[in-house]
């Protein structure tokens, strides 16, 4: 007599298969959403770096040096305006220019990480006297 059916260890077999490929599929899926939320984080501090740096550039503060230190949100963002220090061909140094640079740290899962940006800024270039 044949009979017609699964027996209990065919099924036990089929959904231990069935379970390994449910959780592989979560792993991946989990995965691709703290990637897509780690990338986001990233651009957001890489905007804000280079909106601060823009803003730190257009100040026509006179102040000699800037160094401040904000945090918003999971960053932590380092303003500094130091004098570049750049000499001409005769060997002196070029007086109003100055070295910009903004720096972002934050905690990610793959410990701390750091942007940088900065950029050399000449007052006198744009100066119109009236």
């Amino acid at each position: 007599m044949k009979t017609h059916g699964f027996t209990l260890l065919e099924t036990m077999l089929a959904l231990m298969i069935f379970s390994m490929a449910v959780v592989g599929l979560v792993t991946a899926i989990n995965g691709t959403g703290a990637a897509s939320i780690e990338a986001r984080q990233m651009r957001d501090i890489q905007a804000r770096v280079d909106t601060l740096l823009l803003e730190t550039t257009r100040n026509p503060s006179t102040a000699e040096t800037l160094d401040v230190m904000l945090r918003e949100g999971a960053a932590e963002y380092h303003l500094q305006k130091i004098p570049a220090g750049i000499t001409n061909a005769a060997g002196e140094i070029l007086d109003g220019l100055f070295t910009v640079k903004v720096t972002a740290r934050w905690k990610s899962d793959q410990g701390t990480e750091e942007i940088t940006a900065d950029t050399l800024v000449y007052p006198k270039l744009f100066h119109v006297e009236p």
